[in-house]
Formats: structure tokens, C-alpha cells, sequence
């Protein structure tokens, strides 16, 4: 209780309590003078080599020692019977206080302990006026009450000294503008995958490194050494990866944890694929000549995102036919996707010539059929142009009450127009419909009817 009570203040303070333990033996005499006369310190310090665990540096065992500390006294008295004291009988104690530096939660703190060691009444009947049994047994047990304390103080303090762990990647950022993504070229410059290089330093040598992709363990490869030990092990998927690495020391028992910086984190974000760009559907139809227009496509990436959608390119009406424009889509890591967006020039339907439109038509008979087309500006087709649709068969007829075959529309120059001799069936009465289709390959790029009633 008066150890305690020195301890905590609570008896004693201030100046006076400085010099109370200045005057005791233990860590302050040992560092006053060299030694303690009572030979415990040096005891509890020999007994930190004994106890400390197998593969501790001495970096670390000295901290230890820095922070212990124990101030004790001894003392006694004998009885003698007879004045040659043969018989002797000892009381003797030694009591005192310790603190030792522990480790706890990862965070530096000490504990605090006051022992003693008591022999009452011994008796030695054969005293020879050097040494007694209780004597001998009494320096041996000195300091054994802490040894189970100390022990397990050395065995957490390591603890609080994990390995130092590095985490750094190859390359070691992506390039500007990609809005922090590893792209599909930076990974094909670097072998198809985003290299992880861990590396951890320890006073005791580091035997394993343990890393972890969003929460996920990953085989570190390539480990060799021990301070430093280095691994790596590489990322090719899209996405944003967390990677938090850590390491196991050499100490008996092992400590794993994170180091205490946050260098041992790291986040990677790739996005390799390319994003998908997708054409406006039904190709949109702009008129020969016409004012034209706009094509435009979608962009959509599921990892970075467009960097802009839609795009588009302005559609050329210069000539008639299936058309189509390059589109290039980039997501905002910098990957593009060029598609070939196609859209339709049609001509201007200018019109039949009579014959038609006429309110009525007898069924089986021959309805002579003569058309134009030209340009947005009503100026017909130039004759070479459409002399080769006449040839190619892509002006061509149909009738709903039963298409005519062959159905390819013939082309006089002279007027400048389409002729086609509709034979109609028979029995193709009632309202019906002629149609006029023209084609490039298998796109119709015009579609134009009229109707007419059969009788």
C-alpha cells in the first residue's frame, strides 16, 4: 500500500517524491551511479533478454528497456541464541514497484505492478556467520514475482511496431485528362495489366506480404527478401480498385497490421474497354441537294462514362443513295470507338406525268405510268444518272392488286422522266395502290405511291 500510494501521488508528491525514488534502489540509481546495491534491476534488465521473443531486434528491446522501470528496497533482521549465534532466525522482504511499457489496441501504454517477496521466522541452527539457507533463497526470487508480467508486456510490444508498408503502382498515375482511369493503351503498354509493387521494411525482417482488392485477398507475387521484402501482382479489370497491403514481421508471435502512414493504400481505377456507340435507328433521310442535316449517335461506357453524348457529323446531300459518316465516341478515360454511321440521300419525287392521276381505271387493263425525280430544287435526275438506275433495275413498280414482274421502270432522256406500262389483272377491282420504290443495293431510298379505284 505505501508503494502504491508513492506511485499514484497519493502519499507522497512533487520534489518529495522525485528524491524519495532518487534514493531508492532501482532504474535511478542504476542510471545515477552504474548499479543497484540491491542487484534487482540488473536482474529485471538481464530477465528482458531471457523473456523477449525470438526474432525481436535489439531496436526494439532497448525502447523496452527505456520505458521500464522498478524502484525497490530491501531489508531485515535477525535473532541469535546464544553468543555464538549458531541459531539464527531472519525476517526478511524486499517490496518495491514496477512499470512495464506494453502495447495495447495497437496504441503505446505501461502497467504498473508492486511486488514484494517476505521470509518470517527462518531458522538456521547452523549459522556460520556468512550465509544462511534464507539468504540464498531470498536473492533468488529477488525479482521471479514480475517475471510472468514482463513476459507478456515483451510479448505485445511489438505490436505497436509494425513493418512500414509502401504501395505504389507501374506506371505511377495515369496520364492527364483521363480522369485518373488507366486506359486500354495503358495497359497494353505495360503487358496487359496495371503493376502493384508492395514493400515493407522491419526491424525484425518481414516474412509475408497480405494485400487486399476492395476488401478481396490477392496473391502478392514475386516476394523475396526481408527488409525490405518486396511483391507485386497486377489488375487488368475495370473498375476502381482499393488495394490496402500489410505485413508480417518477424516476431514471435507474428504481428500483422497495417503500417501507421498511408502509404500502404493505394486506389487504382481502370477502365480498358472501349465505350459502345450507337448509331441513330431508322437512318435518318435528307433530300438530294436538300438542306441536309445532322447524324448523330449514342455514347454509353459502364465504367468512366461518355465523355460527351450524343455526337454527331453533318450530314453531305451532294449525291443520292445510302450514305455514311464516321463517328468517333471516347468514354473519359480516353478509349474511342469509331463506327460508320449510315443515312439516306433520297431524290424528289416530282410527280406522274397524265395519264395519271385519274379518278378511275378499268381492271385488266394497261395504265401507262410516267414519272420524275430530280433534286430538292425540282431540277430532274441528269440523264446518265438516271439512265444507270434504269439499267441496274432500281426504279421499280409495284401494284397491290397483284406487282407485275419484271418490274424495272425504263428512262427516256428526251423528256427526262421514268415510263413503265402497268398491266393490271382483272380481277383487281376496288381501291388499289401503284407504288414507285427506288433502290440502292437492298435500302429503298425512295418510296412513293399513289392511289387509284379499278372498276
Amino acid at each position: 500500500m505505501i508503494y502504491e500510494g508513492v506511485a499514484d501521488s497519493s502519499l507522497i508528491d512533487g520534489a518529495e517524491r522525485t528524491s524519495f525514488y532518487d534514493n531508492m534502489s532501482g532504474r535511478e540509481q542504476f542510471e545515477d551511479d552504474g548499479f543497484d546495491f540491491t542487484g534487482i534491476y540488473p536482474i529485471l534488465r538481464a530477465m528482458v533478454d531471457g523473456e523477449k521473443p525470438g526474432g525481436m531486434p535489439n531496436a526494439l528491446r532497448d525502447d523496452f528497456l527505456d520505458d521500464m522501470t522498478a524502484n525497490h528496497k530491501g531489508g531485515g533482521y535477525a535473532s541469535c541464541s546464544g553468543m555464538s549465534c549458531v541459531n539464527r532466525t531472519q525476517w526478511l522482504s524486499w517490496a518495491g514497484s514496477a512499470e512495464f511499457p506494453t502495447c495495447e489496441n495497437g496504441t503505446f501504454s505501461s502497467r504498473s505492478y508492486v511486488w514484494g517477496a517476505f521470509i518470517h521466522g527462518s531458522l538456521d541452527s547452523s549459522y556460520n556467520g556468512v550465509s544462511t539457507p534464507a539468504d540464498a533463497a531470498f536473492s533468488a526470487v529477488r525479482a521471479e514475482p514480475l517475471r510472468e508480467q514482463l513476459r507478456a508486456a515483451l510479448a505485445g510490444f511489438g505490436a505497436c511496431y509494425p513493418p512500414k508498408v509502401t504501395v505504389t503502382t507501374t506506371p505511377a498515375a495515369p496520364p492527364a485528362g483521363q480522369d485518373g482511369y488507366f486506359n486500354a493503351a495503358d495497359l497494353a503498354g505495360n503487358g496487359g495489366a496495371i503493376t502493384v509493387n508492395v514493400s515493407a521494411t522491419d526491424d525484425s525482417g518481414v516474412t509475408n506480404l497480405l494485400c487486399t482488392d476492395n476488401g478481396n485477398p490477392v496473391v502478392v507475387g514475386n516476394q523475396s527478401g526481408s527488409s525490405p521484402r518486396t511483391g507485386s501482382f497486377g489488375l487488368s479489370s475495370d473498375g476502381t480498385h482499393q488495394i490496402e497491403c500489410e505485413a508480417t514481421d518477424g516476431m514471435t508471435p507474428a504481428n500483422t497490421g497495417a503500417s501507421a502512414d498511408s502509404d500502404n493504400t493505394v486506389t487504382v481505377k481502370i477502365d480498358g474497354t472501349p465505350p459502345t456507340v450507337t448509331c441513330q435507328s431508322p437512318p435518318p433521310v435528307f433530300v438530294l441537294n436538300g438542306p441536309g442535316g445532322s447524324i448523330s449517335a449514342t455514347v454509353t461506357d459502364a465504367t468512366s462514362g461518355p465523355l460527351v453524348t450524343p455526337i454527331s457529323a453533318t450530314a453531305v446531300v451532294t449525291s443520292a443513295g445510302v450514305q455514311s459518316v464516321s463517328l468517333t465516341g471516347q468514354d473519359r478515360a480516353k478509349n474511342s470507338t469509331t463506327v460508320d454511321c449510315t443515312y439516306v440521300v433520297s431524290y424528289a419525287f416530282l410527280g406522274f406525268d397524265e395519264p395519271l392521276p385519274m379518278a378511275h381505271r378499268k381492271a385488266g387493263s394497261t395504265i401507262p405510268l410516267k414519272f420524275m425525280f430530280g433534286d430538292a430544287n425540282g431540277v430532274p435526275i441528269p440523264d446518265a444518272e438516271a439512265a444507270a438506275l434504269a439499267d441496274a433495275c432500281a426504279v421499280r413498280v409495284f401494284f397491290s392488286g397483284g406487282n407485275p414482274s419484271p418490274s424495272c421502270a425504263e428512262y427516256k432522256a428526251g423528256p427526262n422522266r421514268f415510263e413503265f406500262r402497268l398491266r393490271t389483272p382483272k380481277g383487281a377491282t376496288g381501291a388499289q395502290t401503284i407504288t414507285i420504290r427506288v433502290y440502292d443495293g437492298a435500302v429503298v431510298i425512295n418510296d412513293e405511291s399513289i392511289a387509284i379505284l379499278m372498276t
